[in-house]
Parts: C-alpha cells; structure tokens; sequence
C-alpha cells in the first residue's frame, strides 16, 4: 500500500483520484531529471567553471 494510500483522510478527498505504479524507467522523469542537469551545466558554464 502506497504511503498516500495510508496517510489520506477519504472523507475530505472531494475529487476523484487515481493511483498509478509505475515499473522501469519513466520518460517524464528521465526528462526532467535531463532539464535539470543542463540547466545546471548552463548555469556553470555563464559562472565561469
């Protein structure tokens, strides 16, 4: 069971919500995390590093 599953009070969820598990690589977050490293990689290459 999912610690959202556990830790939720049902009776104030006023909209539906579904759960999903995800197995292997998820795409969305293989971007971001992509975004994020060239993001940082810009950021020191205007820093001068």
């Amino acid at each position: 069971m999912s610690v959202l599953a556990r830790n939720v009070d049902l009776k104030a969820i006023k909209e539906p919500v579904i759960l999903v598990k995800e197995f292997g690589l998820n795409v969305f977050g293989i971007a971001a995390s992509a975004h994020i490293l060239l993001r940082c990689k810009k950021g020191r290459r205007e820093m001068g590093d």
